[in-house]
Protein backbone atom coordinates (compact mmCIF):
# COMPACT_ATOMS: atom_id res chain seq x y z
CA UNK A 1 0.00 0.00 0.00
CA UNK A 2 0.84 3.44 -0.20
CA UNK A 3 3.05 5.65 2.64
CA UNK A 4 -0.21 6.71 4.43
CA UNK A 5 -1.76 5.16 7.20
CA UNK A 6 -4.26 2.48 6.50
CA UNK A 7 -8.02 4.34 6.96
CA UNK A 8 -9.57 3.44 10.46
CA UNK A 9 -11.52 0.35 10.38
CA UNK A 10 -10.00 -1.09 7.15
CA UNK A 11 -9.09 -4.49 8.63
CA UNK A 12 -12.87 -5.04 9.84
CA UNK A 13 -13.92 -4.05 6.68
CA UNK A 14 -11.28 -6.42 4.42
CA UNK A 15 -12.61 -8.92 7.52
CA UNK A 16 -16.07 -8.40 6.07
CA UNK A 17 -15.20 -8.68 2.33
CA UNK A 18 -13.11 -11.85 3.11
CA UNK A 19 -16.06 -13.45 4.78
CA UNK A 20 -18.12 -12.67 1.80
CA UNK A 21 -15.26 -13.98 -1.01
CA UNK A 22 -13.79 -16.87 1.31
CA UNK A 23 -16.45 -19.31 0.42
CA UNK A 24 -15.48 -18.77 -3.45
CA UNK A 25 -11.90 -19.05 -2.87
CA UNK A 26 -11.28 -15.80 -3.53
CA UNK A 27 -9.21 -12.70 -1.53
CA UNK A 28 -8.20 -8.99 -1.34
CA UNK A 29 -5.20 -7.26 -1.06
CA UNK A 30 -5.20 -3.68 -0.45
CA UNK A 31 -2.72 -1.90 -2.82
CA UNK A 32 -2.85 1.65 -2.26
CA UNK A 33 -5.00 3.86 -0.04
CA UNK A 34 -5.12 8.18 -1.17
CA UNK A 35 -6.57 9.65 2.24
CA UNK A 36 -7.40 13.08 -0.22
CA UNK A 37 -9.70 11.72 -2.07
CA UNK A 38 -10.79 8.57 -0.33
CA UNK A 39 -9.72 6.40 -2.85
CA UNK A 40 -8.91 2.44 -1.68
CA UNK A 41 -6.79 0.25 -4.41
CA UNK A 42 -7.77 -3.42 -4.10
CA UNK A 43 -6.59 -6.52 -5.70
CA UNK A 44 -8.78 -9.49 -6.23
CA UNK A 45 -6.61 -12.84 -5.79
CA UNK A 46 -8.62 -15.41 -7.23
CA UNK A 47 -5.45 -18.10 -6.47
CA UNK A 48 -7.41 -20.39 -4.31
CA UNK A 49 -10.86 -20.33 -6.34
CA UNK A 50 -11.65 -23.31 -8.11
CA UNK A 51 -13.80 -21.39 -10.94
CA UNK A 52 -13.01 -17.29 -10.98
CA UNK A 53 -16.25 -17.00 -13.01
CA UNK A 54 -18.11 -18.41 -9.77
CA UNK A 55 -16.88 -15.57 -7.92
CA UNK A 56 -19.18 -11.97 -7.35
CA UNK A 57 -19.80 -10.74 -11.11
CA UNK A 58 -17.47 -7.86 -11.24
CA UNK A 59 -20.33 -4.92 -11.61
CA UNK A 60 -22.35 -6.63 -8.61
CA UNK A 61 -18.47 -7.24 -7.03
CA UNK A 62 -17.79 -3.56 -6.99
CA UNK A 63 -20.96 -2.47 -5.12
CA UNK A 64 -20.66 -5.38 -2.34
CA UNK A 65 -17.07 -4.46 -1.90
CA UNK A 66 -17.48 -0.80 -1.36
CA UNK A 67 -20.86 -1.00 0.76
CA UNK A 68 -18.95 -3.83 3.56
CA UNK A 69 -16.16 -1.83 3.33
CA UNK A 70 -17.88 2.02 4.06
CA UNK A 71 -19.56 -0.31 6.96
CA UNK A 72 -15.98 -0.47 8.88
CA UNK A 73 -14.35 2.30 7.48
CA UNK A 74 -16.51 5.44 6.33
CA UNK A 75 -13.43 7.46 5.00
CA UNK A 76 -13.12 4.77 1.84
CA UNK A 77 -15.54 7.03 -0.72
CA UNK A 78 -13.95 5.12 -4.14
CA UNK A 79 -12.64 2.09 -4.53
CA UNK A 80 -10.86 0.68 -7.15
CA UNK A 81 -10.38 -3.23 -7.86
CA UNK A 82 -7.85 -4.92 -10.40
CA UNK A 83 -9.32 -8.05 -11.10
CA UNK A 84 -7.71 -10.39 -13.22
CA UNK A 85 -10.65 -11.95 -14.91
CA UNK A 86 -10.94 -8.28 -16.83
CA UNK A 87 -7.47 -9.10 -18.49
CA UNK A 88 -9.12 -12.51 -19.37
CA UNK A 89 -11.74 -11.00 -21.27
CA UNK A 90 -9.66 -8.71 -23.20
CA UNK A 91 -9.17 -9.08 -27.02
CA UNK A 92 -5.94 -10.64 -28.61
Amino acid sequence: MTDAPAPPGLDDGLAAVRALLGPDGADVEPTGWEPSTGLLRLRLALDSAECAECVVPRPMLDAVLLDALRAHAPSVRLLELDDPRDDDAAPE
